[in-house]
């Protein structure tokens, strides 16, 4: 009843579709949630017309919506219910009577079309609102429990088996209650000896809730009630608007406002009342003694926090680090009753990182962990990528002995639809938990979790030497002002004081994303300047080899450092002091170390100090084996880096030395590129498999190992038929203007890519092998493709003409012309002179600007018909036209 699953149908066609945005079935609560957001977008804007401020709006609205709700399970409606919720909303001025009919009548609708939204849907309109009104300072940390996440916990506690209280502590709209009552109600928990009206309101007494935002308190107090009603009507009782009025639940706010909330140390001082009515109490009397407690905390870093918070949370909860749903997981445990047992959806790194280190141990120490069961990222439907990496935990406030174990399951790898079936239905879900010992888990190093991993990754992080032993990664120079002293390379050729640098921010293997520069001058002196600035490792540019990416969403990824380039925080460095550089590199970018690094911390971005911390052994370091191959990886990619002007490595063409045309260059382009890749994936295939079985991985190690970072590309055997259109459209569309691929991760589960062969096999679960000989046999097929290599060829003939390199810009041309000039440095191109012409004159501008990511060195000016500077100076002293004339 909570959960609705996707409905997805496999296509009737046995044929696989390659395309790059494969459109997955939309799922009936994002279509819900996206008709509910519309909806009071409208409604609040509707509220606002007549200047209404942002909270009385806000405040309307919300008291409209919850009338049609509570009149939604009423027999007949009640004459002034909407003029008592408005009252008891706090709002100041109603709506004029048709805007507030429209309203209703908005919501009502919603609520016929998706009946399985009814519990929450005030909770999350509500939400939606916040983000319109921006009045509380809650937006950032209000975001409300999915259903499934829900269920998973309180099924999971036995409720019905003690008769204490039930306490959210931070109850938003009271979601966790809801479902509390709905599952203490059930048709099989039923007593019969108890009228049915009586049983239920007995079990809303268990029910205690707090909330830090009044308004949403209130909300939640409707919700409690509404729930309650409907119970009672569908077990066939009449239900009356007096009934919903009389019955008010135990849900609570601050008297005054506060920045603690359920946090506060002195509780019994700490006034609060019962929403809805002025009844008064103390915090400590409503957070007392519960036997359970379930709760969705805010997710808040020490990142952009109030300093009044920051300071709180460092006196109070100093373990916690300033984090504050760690702060909560202090709080609830030591709230509970002796042998209660509390259900939390978290963040998961208070398993993993070093920071939390006490936080760990202290926890492991007092109280017994039940379940843990990893979400992992996108586990909200509202919010998108790796914003949040959820764990939900189920613990007890008791002691825990030597036969304390902990059930932990890593569902992060899965998709949110089989995370939710697994959850709501139990079925195989035990195939994915590990037991852990909980004193054994305080014994590891940093007392981490080790939930992914086997007895055999365990063995090898505490056996084998460890990376940092062999190399330093280090941190990269924080600049303070990003947007000022980094840029595009080729915006400051020439100038002494930038010089090329690793900036990172984005995923690749071996060589790439060397298009920027830093404003460095000598020893820093810009960035020293800069407020918020810090200069890290300096001394070590010339001794460091390798770079790597420090976002850690696709997985870890090295490069070698270009001679003469520095690196930053965001693209950090690593100083080899044993073995052979090429050797590392081939270890770090296997997918060995990836899935350690996951391991070791599930933040978004990868530390230093994590990548030190990953097992090695010292032959793998000075392999001459290792060594060669990635020697083999560096050189195909840099060839296919050389071809694209905004990267270090781009080398300007020179003529081919036999007569050509741009339809076979675009053609010998595209098909280098692709076997590029396909000899890149054997020989990073062959890499994988000695580091495998130099580890003497067994094969339930891969297959965790696989679970967890994806399979190698080769080890996808799908031997779907392709369709040459539908395989040229997908190709087409991951290509960039510059014919690099534009999206690196074919789905969360995956590490990132390095070109079209490995995202169309991730994506479609087809073999690259097939993909790769596909494109060999057919390429004339592949019309898309084509076109757009045909243009980043023209554009590199073009800038070569111009005499663009990555040390020069594009020079004036006296007395040649550009065509002159083609013609002179592409002799074998002379039969293809008008198609470049038409090309510059249609094309250029706008395919040049995309090239070079919106910041242009040339563009085509047609009233002076010629290549001009972006500052309006001419290519020449004569136009392209009379260049044109003068060649033929």
């Amino acid at each position: 009843m909570w959960v609705i699953p996707e409905n997805a149908q496999k296509p009737a066609d046995a044929r696989i579709k390659v395309s790059a945005t494969t459109r997955k079935p939309t799922s009936p609560i994002k279509k819900a949630r996206k008709a509910l957001r519309a909806i009071s977008s409208t409604a609040y804007r509707a509220a606002r017309m007549d200047g209404t401020p942002p909270s009385d709006a806000k405040k309307a609205v919300m008291a409209l919506f919850a009338s049609e709700l509570i009149e939604h399970v009423l027999e007949t409606p009640s004459e002034n219910m909407v003029e008592r919720i408005h009252a008891l909303f706090g709002v100041n001025a109603q709506l004029p009577p048709p805007v507030s009919a429209n309203v209703r009548k908005l919501f009502s609708n919603f609520l016929h079309e998706h009946p399985f939204c009814f519990d929450d849907a005030l909770s999350w309109a509500y939400q939606y609102l916040n983000k319109l009104s921006k009045d509380m300072g809650l937006e950032a940390t209000q975001f409300f429990t999915e259903k499934y996440m829900i269920t998973a916990l309180v099924d999971r506690c036995h409720i019905e088996n003690g008769t204490g209280k039930i306490l959210d502590p931070a109850c938003g709209g009271g979601n966790f209650l809801l479902y509390a009552l709905d599952y203490l109600c059930d048709s099989s928990r039923l007593p019969t000896e108890t009228a049915l009206p009586d049983y239920v309101h007995t079990q809303i007494k268990r029910l205690y809730g707090y909330e830090l935002d009044p308004t949403l308190a209130f909300i939640a107090s409707v919700n409690l009630r509404v729930k309650a009603l409907s119970i009672i009507k569908e077990h066939g009782y009449a239900v009356t608007a007096e009934e919903f009025f009389s019955k008010i639940p135990d849900i609570y706010c601050s008297v005054k406002d506060n920045i603690e909330g359920a946090l506060d140390i002195e509780p019994s001082s700490h006034l609060v009342k019962k929403a809805g009515t002025e009844q008064t109490d103390t915090l400590a009397s409503v957070l007392s003694s519960a036997e359970y407690i379930f709760t969705n905390p805010p997710f808040q870093t020490v990142k952009g926090m109030d300093g009044k918070q920051k300071a709180f949370l460092k006196d109070n909860f100093p373990n916690a680090k300033c984090d504050m749903c760690n702060a909560f997981i202090e709080f609830v445990l030591s709230a509970l009753a002796d042998d209660g047992i509390c259900g939390m959806v978290t963040q998961n790194s208070w398993m993993y990182l070093d920071s939390f280190e006490q936080l760990r141990v202290s926890l492991l120490k007092r109280y017994s962990m039940k379940s843990i069961i990893e979400l992992g990222s996108n586990a909200f439907y509202d919010l998108s990528g790796e914003k949040a990496n959820v764990a939900l935990l189920i613990a007890q406030n008791t002691r825990p002995n030597s036969e304390t174990s902990i059930a932990t399951y890593s569902l992060k790898h899965l998709a949110q639809a089989e995370t939710e079936r697994l959850l709501s239905s139990g079925n195989g879900v035990g195939g994915h938990r590990v037991f852990l010992c909980q004193l054994e888990v305080l014994k590891q190093p940093g007392a981490r979790f080790g939930m992914l991993g086997t007895s055999r990754t365990q063995f090898l992080q505490s056996s084998c030497p460890a990376y940092g032993e062999y190399a330093i990664p280090m941190q990269g120079t924080s600049t303070g002002d990003s947007k000022t002293l980094v840029g595009y390379f080729w915006e400051h050729i020439g100038d002494a004081d930038w010089r090329p640098v690793s900036k990172g921010g984005g995923y690749s293997r071996w060589l790439g994303l060397n298009s920027y520069s830093v404003k460095w001058g000598k020893d820093g002196e810009f960035i020293k300047e800069t407020q918020g600035s810090a200069i890290r490792n300096a001394k070590y540019f010339n001794e460091t080899q390798l770079v790597f990416s420090d976002t850690g969403t696709a997985g870890l990824n090295v490069r070698l450092l270009r001679e003469g380039q520095i690196f930053i925080a965001s693209g950090p460095g690593i100083r080899v002091a044993q073995g052979d550089y090429l050797s590392h590199i081939a270890f770090l970018n296997s997918r060995f170390a990836s899935y350690f690094i996951r391991l070791l911390s599930p933040k978004l971005t990868i530390a230093a100090g994590y990548i030190a911390k990953i097992p090695v052994l010292d032959e793998l370091l000075s392999s001459g084996t290792l060594a060669e191959f990635a020697r083999t990886c560096i050189e195909l990619k840099r060839d296919r880096l050389s071809k694209r002007p905004i990267y270090l490595e781009y080398k300007p063409l020179t003529d081919i030395g036999e007569p050509t045309t741009l339809d076979k260059q675009a053609r010998r382009w595209f098909l280098k590129d692709i076997e590029d890749e396909w000899l890149q994936l054997r020989a990073e295939k062959e890499i994988d498999r000695l580091i495998l079985d130099a580890f003497d991985l067994t094969d339930t190690d891969r297959e965790n190992l696989n679970a967890q970072v994806g399979c190698h590309a080769l080890d996808i055997g799908g031997s779907k038929s392709l369709s040459i259109n539908e395989l040229d459209g997908a190709i087409s569309d991951l290509l960039s203007a510059n014919c690099m691929l534009n999206r690196t991760r074919s789905d969360k589960n995956h590490l990132g890519c390095d070109g079209v062969l490995e995202f169309l096999a991730h994506k479609n679960s087809v073999s690259p092998n097939k993909i790769y000989r596909t494109v060999s046999k057919n390429v004339l097929g592949f019309k898309k493709t084509l076109a757009k290599y045909k243009d980043a060829y023209i554009h590199s003939v073009v800038l070569s003409a111009l005499g663009y390199s990555t040390e020069a810009l594009p020079r004036e041309l006296p007395e040649s012309k550009l065509l002159e000039e083609i013609s002179l440095r592409f002799p074998n191109l002379t039969s293809e002179l008008d198609v470049i012409t038409e090309w510059v004159q249609s094309s250029l501008t706008a395919f040049h600007k995309a090239a070079f990511l919106n910041t242009p060195l040339i563009y085509y000016s047609a009233e002076h018909n010629a290549v001009e500077l972006p500052r309006g100076q001419v290519w020449g002293k004569q136009t392209m036209r009379s260049a044109l004339l003068q060649t033929h």
